[in-house]
Parts: structure tokens; sequence; C-alpha cells
């Protein structure tokens, strides 16, 4: 009997032992792909004093300027992974600077969508760029919009893709992105950024349904049609693979995303009425983070604001089907947006 207990006790020792080295490992697994992913990230853009405070921007390309706004989380990376998304080549003078809160540019340089907009006017103004394109996505479509209405003269047009518009209330857990959920859960948030890592440079077509069934309304059977007809697209499936770049590693974003939570849940509506100049509104029509009607609404309230609802897709409107229409709709409203003798054309209704 004694040699039984024994026994017990030396298993039970032993198979601590094992749990305990292997998740060392795999710590010290995710905290040296951590170390890599921030020199990265530290080496692709510069740091760029504003009368606003320090601002973290990466600049590609020559050419007619487009200022590039990300979404939460995300940073400068995600504006350029955005700009191939739609694609902005380098063709035009790329200029993506990562939001207040998010990898290198502190929170205290911008907290309101309003102070985030009039950063984004000293950045341009420190970079001497007298004017842009904007273009912005998701969480940044609010200081996007602050921008053009508080600084006018620097804005020459607006493309707004799957907006916020008005007051978002908490997201329930369950429906939270793996990475913003893990942002949420402190120490697993940079571990599952390692694991998304693995899978984005390996296998990112795993990742495909599980990311487009949190973002879409659509039925899984819709979505299952969506992740496939990306995975069977070479061109979407490295746009997919691109965009999960841009959330990871989770911690130099957490402090950003924390903050659009807490400003989103009081926004209150955009005045589109006040635009002041050409806007471009894409939208997801089974976006499920930020519902169709919010951004046709806001659309509607502006002379200036046309609406491009594209089809079969949900928060990420340049996959599936449809995007390459709404594309080369948007490709097509910046060309006339640069002549403003001419007339901007209308996006062709969806089907």
């Amino acid at each position: 009997m004694k040699t039984a207990f024994s026994w017990f006790w030396r298993s039970l020792f032993l198979l601590a032992v094992a749990v305990s080295l292997a998740a060392g490992l795999l710590l010290a697994w995710a905290a040296s792909w951590k170390a890599d992913a921030l020199t990265r990230l530290q080496d692709g853009a510069e740091s760029v004093v504003t009368s606003a405070g320090p601002q973290q921007v990466a600049e590609r390309g020559d050419g007619s300027p487009i200022l590039l706004i990300h979404g939460a989380p995300g940073g400068y990376d995600q504006g350029l992974a955005l700009a191939t998304a739609l694609g902005l080549d380098d063709n035009h003078h790329l200029i993506a600077p990562s939001r207040p809160g998010y990898l290198g540019t502190p929170l205290a340089t911008g907290l309101l969508p309003e102070q985030q907009a009039d950063a984004l006017a000293s950045l341009l103004a420190a970079l001497e760029i007298p004017a842009a394109t904007v273009v912005a996505f998701g969480e940044g479509v609010p200081a996007a919009v602050h921008f053009a209405i508080r600084h006018p003269q620097r804005v020459t047009a607006l493309v707004l893709v799957g907006g916020v518009y008005e007051r978002t209330p908490p997201v329930a857990a369950d429906q939270l992105l793996p990475l913003p959920r893990a942002a949420l859960e402190a120490l697993p948030g940079d571990v599952t950024s390692a694991w998304i890592a693995r899978e984005v440079r390996t296998q990112p077509e795993r990742l495909l349904f599980p990311a487009l069934r949190v973002n879409s309304s659509g039925s899984d059977s819709e979505v299952a049609r969506l992740a496939e007809y990306v995975n069977s697209s070479p061109d979407q499936l490295g746009d997919f693979a691109g965009f999960m770049q841009t959330l990871i590693p989770i911690s130099p974003r957490e402090i950003g995303l924390r903050n659009d939570m807490i400003q989103l849940g009081g926004l209150p509506p955009l005045p589109a009425e006040k635009l002041p100049c050409p806007t471009l509104v894409i939208h997801g029509v089974a976006d499920r983070l930020q519902p169709l009607q919010g951004a046709r609404a806001f659309a509607t309230k502006s002379p200036l604001a046309q609406f491009l609802p594209v089809e079969g897709t949900g928060h990420l409107p340049w996959l599936g089907p449809d995007a390459a229409r709404s594309r080369q709709a948007l490709l097509d409203f910046l060309e006339k947006a640069a002549a403003p003798s001419a007339q901007i054309p209308t996006p062709t209704p969806a089907p």
C-alpha cells in the first residue's frame, strides 16, 4: 500500500514538472516571436515630432498623398495592408500613422476622436504635406470624419471602409475576434498572437471560417461559401493573411484598443451633414460588427457622400466575389476626386 501511494505522488510530481516545462517552453517561444515582431514593427516606421505629440508613421511610394487610418486593433501596418487590399499601389504617396495608443504612438497624443483628428492635421503639417485623400477603416473612421470637418483644407476626399458611425455598445466576449478577446485576458494575448502568426504563415486557410464567422451576420453556409471563395483566390487569401498579421502582437496595441472601446461606447452620431468633401462609404452588407444600416444612414445625411454596399461579405469588404467591383469603384472615385472640375460618378448599386 505504501509503495502504491509513493508511486502516485512521484507520478503526480513528474506530471507537474512536465507541465511546467511545457508551459515554460511555450512562453519562451512566444516571447522570442514577440521580440522579433516588435523589432520589425519598429524598423518599419519612424517617429515624427508633431505639435500634438510624437506619432509613429510609415511612408511608401510617390504620387498623390493618401492618408491611411487603421481600425482596432491595428497600427501603421494595418494602414499599409488596407492600401494593398484596396488596390492602392506605390503610384500614390501612402502615409500610414499609428493612432494614439497603438504601437509607437502614445495615447497622450489624442484620446478623443476629435483630438486624434487634430493630431492627423499636425502630422501632415510636420511632414509638409498640404492635403491628402483620407482612407479610413473601422474604428478609425470617427477620427477621419472629424479630421475632414475640422481641417477641410487638408482633406481632398474621404473613403470610409467598414466604419463606425454611432455609439457602439460593448461587444460580448464570445463575439470578439480571438486577438481582441485575448487582449482583455492579459497574458494569453501574446501567446495567442504567436499561435496566430504561425497559422497565418503556414496555413491561413484554417483561420478563414472562424474569423469570417465572427464578423459576418450571414448564415454558416454563407460564411462557408465566402471562406471557400477567399481560399480559392490567392490574392484575397494573401490580403486576409496580411490583415491578420496587423492584429499581432496584441500587447503594443492593447492601450489603443481599450481606449477605442471606451470612446465608441459613448460616441455621438457623426455629423455627416458637415462633410466638406466628396466621400465614398464602403460597407459589407453582412457586417456583423457594424451593421449596414448605420453606414447607409450616415451616407444619406450628406449630399457629398455616396454609398457602396458590398454583397456577400462582412466587416472586411475587400474580401468576396463583389470585392473587385467595389475596388474599381474606389479607384474611379479617387481618380475623379483628384480632378475637382470633374463630377464624381455614383457607384453602381449592388445587384
